[in-house]
């Protein structure tokens, strides 16, 4: 293990979940104090337990990363997605690349190689990172088959770039997404769906309840959180409509 992978900020990183919820509760500000700082990010995964999407979560990366001396910038992936990318982080220690995202639960750097194919694990999902002349494949495996998550190149984002969508992000939320590895277990729920991945076995539900009573249990969400995220999605969906006639 080398000295970056003992770093105890990627244990600290662990434990902060990939949620939309805090991100909802945030609308009713205007858009452009709308994405959070990695201060405020802390502070309330302190004391409510919040996390953050892919934005926010390698916002925080950076922040951390940048004040211990680390060289680390976002990366926009291509996941073949009209409303915005995906954001994900590239570590440059020690004459190396690696690969860290928080949004698909990579918190540990992946090196990157120019030539060769890296397997790895985020301990539940399986991953390939599959280089191809200075682009790159991230795919998901299970078994013999693979899924393809995104394509990249290891061009940095820019930061004004980055802030710009991570402002546009918000207009795209149309439903509650929360996942993480807790207890050994993939929890994956997004509205009313739930999946829940160990290994060697896969659980999928579409079941509100279900899906309420796990955000409740494995997330620690309140009952008037989410009730509070669902009021503003629903005012906000309302507008859109009213405009778009």
């Amino acid at each position: 293990m080398n000295k970056l992978s003992k770093n105890r900020f990627f244990s600290l990183l662990r434990d902060i979940p990939y949620e939309n919820v805090s991100k909802i509760l945030r609308l009713t500000n205007p858009e452009d104090v709308r994405p959070r700082d990695a201060k405020t990010l802390l502070y309330e995964h302190h004391t409510a337990g919040y996390g953050g999407t892919c934005f926010s979560l390698v916002n925080l990366c950076h922040t951390v990363l940048k004040k211990q001396g680390i060289k680390v910038y976002p990366v926009m992936a291509d996941i073949s997605r009209k409303t915005f990318p995906h954001i994900f982080a590239v570590i440059e220690f020690s004459n190396h690349r690696y690969l860290l995202d928080p949004g698909y639960l990579i918190h540990s750097p992946v090196g990157i190689d120019n030539k060769n194919n890296i397997n790895f694990s985020n301990s539940v999902v399986n991953f390939r990172l599959m280089p191809n002349h200075g682009h790159f494949a991230l795919y998901s495996m299970t078994g013999t088959q693979s899924k393809l998550r995104y394509k990249f190149t290891l061009a940095p984002l820019p930061a004004d770039d980055f802030k710009q969508l991570w402002i546009e992000s918000f207009s795209y939320i149309n439903d509650i997404t929360v996942s993480g590895i807790i207890n050994g277990k993939f929890i994956y729920i997004n509205g009313d769906f739930v999946q829940i991945r160990t290994t060697g076995n896969v659980e999928k539900y579409k079941n509100r309840q279900k899906a309420m009573e796990y955000l409740e249990s494995y997330f620690h969400f309140n009952e008037n959180t989410i009730s509070d995220a669902y009021d503003i999605l629903k005012k906000i969906n309302h507008k859109k409509e009213k405009s778009d006639r």
